[in-house]
């Protein structure tokens, strides 16, 4: 797909892919015990382990408790205040990640969508997106942190 025709999600998305049978003691709410959470095109597959079932002897798929867990939708709500878009292509950039910044004059960032660090603009470092060696830092839940060059170890071939 070119980068002409890629079609920019347009919101963050909750979707259950099971029944609501589990119950999740640390939020209380009833949810399911799957479900995809889209933070604007970049996909997280959430489902309970198997052995979480092996745990409490019982078939995968049976009704449960879960008690050191929050549910889907909670996890989903918490985590999309935390994840920014880049602004060239669009998908979700989750704590963690490494991160480019571009001057805002740059061609083919999408401002409306972008998050600033200073008068720089954030983007991914995904294949077909942000150049490696613009490397800048990582985005955390707190906001960006810079990477520290001088712990920066070359191994000898």
């Amino acid at each position: 797909m070119s980068d002409s025709s890629k079609v920019l999600v347009a919101e963050a998305k909750y979707t259950p892919t099971s029944l609501l049978d589990i119950i999740y003691e640390k939020c209380g709410h009833v949810g399911p015990s799957s479900a995809v959470l889209d933070f604007y095109g970049r996909i997280v597959d959430f489902k309970i382990p198997e052995r979480i079932y092996q745990e409490k002897n019982v078939e995968v798929g049976s009704p449960i408790t879960i008690d050191d867990h929050s549910c889907p939708k909670c996890d989903f709500e918490k985590f999309k205040i935390v994840v920014i878009r880049c602004a060239v292509c669009g998908e979700g950039i989750c704590p963690g990640d490494e991160i480019a910044l571009y001057a805002k004059e740059s061609k083919a960032l999408n401002l409306s969508i972008a998050t600033r660090v200073g008068e720089e603009i954030v983007g991914c470092l995904k294949q077909g997106c942000g150049p490696a060696a613009a490397l800048a830092g990582r985005w955390t839940e707190n906001g960006f942190e810079p990477f520290d060059f001088s712990k920066m170890v070359i191994q000898p071939w």
